[in-house]
This record gives structure tokens, C-alpha cells and sequence, in this order.
């Protein structure tokens, strides 16, 4: 079996491939004799993303040292000291060159068979783009990238046919149909003009779907069921190996949250809203085990807590409002910044669903992923 992965799925790994999906993928590799084909377009576009991610990371510290700058100012002249905070110090072109030689060799060391960049010449790509066909969007506008990766996995199923190959994409909006689950109909035609059964190719939208469909059933047949039973009934009844999951969760879920939550524009903030903490965390079912291997095991839980939101707004986008839109939206001002702007707190509460490796020999966390969080009081389609 050969998994062709797009490169949200490296993204949604938080680009260092810590991600419970990815390391479930490679515990799989060996046990099932997969085979991990990446594109070179999207090993490209990987190490861009996240030049691009670690340059709005600058830039976000940088503004939220500033502000602690204004504090710390105010406090050292209300004190008489002299106070100074640290400078932010990363150079993007050798972190992100420094990454794409880690990335590189992570991928070797999985046995990654590169695809190189296709064949195909601007000319078709323009065409299809003038067609309006997917990867393409309806203006034929964007969707360059994915075009070429479409035609690398088209080249590497010619060359594997009657094999099976898995290609991953929460791309959905270029690859996917209407359902969002099967591959557009655009792209069914070009495999059925190279003579490739449509059949031949498998298409998930989602990881954690292709995971839990492709490979935990398989898992869970080669490793102790036995175990996994044992880890569950220790987390659940409390402590186990000295690891107690609800203390663990107490300051977890805050940390998980604020590096992984986009929690989108909740309104008139300059900065945008941050997620602050969660409090009230509360399983609400038994946690899930799945072994890995002999001395770590993926364990999944669902909680609920209510979210602590901070937002940062204009003050004179505040004094225009109604006062009863603000009660209506459970906005409460906390602290005047400076003469322009106003900290204000939003109480969201939310429903989480949290994964993360476990040793159970050494009652450690190795790695955790956020999975996905709704809002309580919306529909759930409605997320973050």
C-alpha cells in the first residue's frame, strides 16, 4: 500500500511530524509495509509554509512583547527600577533552512520514496486552469501547486497500476466533490483518460479518517488488546505508572489550546482574539487506547471546558456599540491597555477533542494533537 500525502497533512503534523496521525502513520509503515510516497512539490511547499508560519509567529511575539514592554515600563517607573524584557531573536532564512534539512532527513529515515516534479508543461497547466477544471478554483485563478501534485500522483499511479495508492488531502475544496468525500469528478475524468480505473485510487479528506480506517484495524489485530484494556481502566479510575490524566489535563488543554486553536474574529479586536485558558476541564467519556508499540500507546479523549478568550479592542469600536450587544455577547472589559485599546474577556464553552502518545513505562507524554473543538452553543458544523 502507498500513502501519498498533500501537505496540509505535514502542516496539521505542527511541521515537526508530532502529530498523533503522523506518528501513528509511522509505527504503521514498518508493522504494515506501507510505503510513504511524497511529492517533491509537496515537500516544496512544506518547508514555504512554514517559513510563512514561523514569520507570523515572529511577528505575533513581537507585538505581544511590545505590549508586555508597556507594562513592564509602567511598572518600573511605578517602582523606580530599571526593567528591560528579552528581544525576540530568530533569523527565518536559517531556521527555515536549518528545517528543511531536518524535514529531509526525518523523511529518509522513513524510507520516503520521492516523487519528482511531473512532466507536464505550463501550457496544459494554463489550459486547465483556463477550463476552470479542480484542482483549479472556479475563477482559474488558484490551485496552481495542487495541479502539479495532482499530476505527480497521476505519473506514480501509471507506473504502479493495479497497485493500491492512498492519496490524503484535507484539501477538500480542490480535490474533493460536492460531499466533500469522494474526488471531484474532474479528476475522476483524468484518470479514466490515462486508462486508470478510478478504483485504483483511494481518496480521504481527512487523516484521522484515513487512520482510523486504514490503519488501526490492522494495529489493533497485531498488538495486545489486553494492554490497551489496562491503560484505559488505570487512566480512567485515576493514576497509572504515576501518570494521573486529570491533573495532566488541568494544564494541558490551556497549552494544547494556545498553540494550536485558531479561534477566529470574535469581534473588533485589533490583534485578533487569543485563546488565554481553559477552565472547568471535564472528560466526558472513558478515554480511547490504540498500542503503537512496546512502550508508547495513543490514547483519545473528548472533554469539555469553558474557554477563556482575550480581546484586545479599539476603544472607540467598544463606546459605539450598544450596551446591550456587548451583555448580549458575554463580553467583559477587564483592562484599559493603553489610551486607545481595552482588554475584554470572552467565557466560551466548548467541546475538545484531544489526542497525545503516552510511554506507559515511564508515565510520560511524548507528543500531543488537537483534534477539534466546537462551540457548545453553535451548530456543529460551526467550529473555531
Amino acid at each position: 500500500m502507498y500513502i501519498v500525502p498533500d501537505t496540509g497533512v505535514f502542516v496539521e503534523a505542527g511541521f515537526r511530524l508530532t502529530g498523533s496521525n503522523v506518528r501513528v502513520l509511522f509505527e504503521a509503515l514498518e508493522k504494515m509495509k506501507l510505503q510513504l510516497v511524497v511529492p517533491e512539490v509537496v515537500f516544496d511547499e512544506t518547508t514555504n509554509k512554514y517559513r510563512e508560519e514561523l514569520e507570523d509567529k515572529i511577528k505575533t511575539a513581537e507585538g505581544r512583547l511590545a505590549k508586555a514592554n508597556e507594562a513592564v515600563a509602567r511598572l518600573a517607573r511605578l517602582a523606580d527600577e530599571t526593567l528591560t524584557l528579552p528581544e525576540v531573536k530568530v533569523d527565518p532564512e536559517e531556521s527555515s533552512e536549518s528545517y528543511k534539512k531536518w524535514l529531509r532527513e526525518k523523511l529518509d529515515g522513513a524510507k520516503t520514496h520521492w516523487l519528482p516534479y511531473p512532466k507536464i508543461g505550463h501550457e496544459e497547466v494554463v489550459r486547465r486552469a483556463l477550463d476552470r477544471k479542480k484542482p483549479f478554483d472556479k475563477k482559474g485563478h488558484n490551485g496552481y501547486r495542487d495541479a502539479v501534485i495532482w499530476e505527480s500522483v497521476l505519473e506514480f499511479l501509471e507506473a504502479h497500476e493495479g497497485e493500491e495508492v492512498i492519496f490524503v488531502s484535507g484539501n477538500h475544496g480542490d480535490f474533493a466533490a460536492d460531499d466533500n468525500k469522494a474526488l471531484h469528478p474532474d479528476l475522476v475524468a483524468d484518470l479514466e483518460a490515462r486508462g486508470l480505473s478510478p478504483e485504483e485510487l483511494k481518496f480521504y479528506t481527512n487523516f484521522t479518517e484515513f487512520r482510523r480506517t486504514e490503519i488501526e484495524p490492522t494495529i489493533k489485530e497485531a498488538i495486545n488488546a489486553k494492554r490497551a484494556a489496562t491503560v484505559e481502566v488505570g487512566l480512567s479510575s485515576g493514576t497509572y505508572m504515576g501518570f494521573n490524566l486529570s491533573d495532566w489535563l488541568d494544564e494541558a488543554v490551556t497549552e494544547v489550546l494556545r498553540e494550536s486553536l485558531d479561534v477566529g474574529d470574535l469581534g473588533f479586536a485589533d490583534d485578533g482574539p487569543e485563546m488565554d485558558a481553559a477552565h472547568n476541564v471535564e472528560m466526558v467519556r472513558k478515554p480511547q487506547v490504540l498500542v503503537l508499540n512496546d512502550h508508547e500507546v495513543l490514547v483519545n479523549v473528548e472533554l469539555k471546558a469553558d474557554l477563556e478568550i482575550d480581546v484586545y479592542i479599539n476603544k472607540s469600536d467598544y463606546y459605539a456599540r450598544a450596551d446591550e450587544e456587548e451583555e448580549a455577547s458575554g463580553l467583559r472589559i477587564v483592562e484599559e491597555v493603553n489610551d486607545h485599546v481595552m482588554l475584554g474577556i470572552l467565557m466560551v464553552p466548548a467541546k475538545i477533542e484531544l489526542e497525545f502518545t503516552l510511554d506507559d513505562k515511564e508515565g510520560k507524554v511524548t507528543s500531543t494533537e488537537l483534534i477539534r473543538v466546537d462551540r457548545i452553543d453553535t451548530t456543529p458544523e460551526e467550529k473555531f
